[in-house]
């Protein structure tokens, strides 16, 4: 259970998630997709709360958060489900793209 910044559209959508942390630095996302290739960042923004934020390769936790349901026409495109395998987590980043 958390907190939800900002909301998914309620139509069809391409859902990713992201293990992430809060650091005195910023935010690290753990990626293992090239969109996101290690040391990308983006520069403090509103949509990043303000965070400078990293991109970082580790496999282990880039890997241990799974999206168990995605939105979809069975629940109105309004739900979300995530499950970690094991990793600790302060910042989940979800991605979405409308279809």
């Amino acid at each position: 259970m958390g907190a939800l910044t900002g909301a998914i559209p309620g139509q069809p959508v391409r859902i990713r998630a992201y293990p992430a942390e809060l650091t005195s630095d910023g935010i690290n996302v753990y990626a293992s997709s090239q969109k996101y290739p290690p040391g990308h960042t983006e520069p403090p923004a509103e949509r990043n709360g303000w965070n400078k934020t990293q991109y970082r390769s580790d496999p282990r936790i880039a890997g241990a958060l799974k999206v168990v349901e995605a939105p979809g026409p069975k629940n109105g495109w309004n739900r979300l489900v995530l499950r970690d395998e094991g990793v600790k987590l302060s910042i989940i980043l979800i991605e979405w793209e409308l279809l």
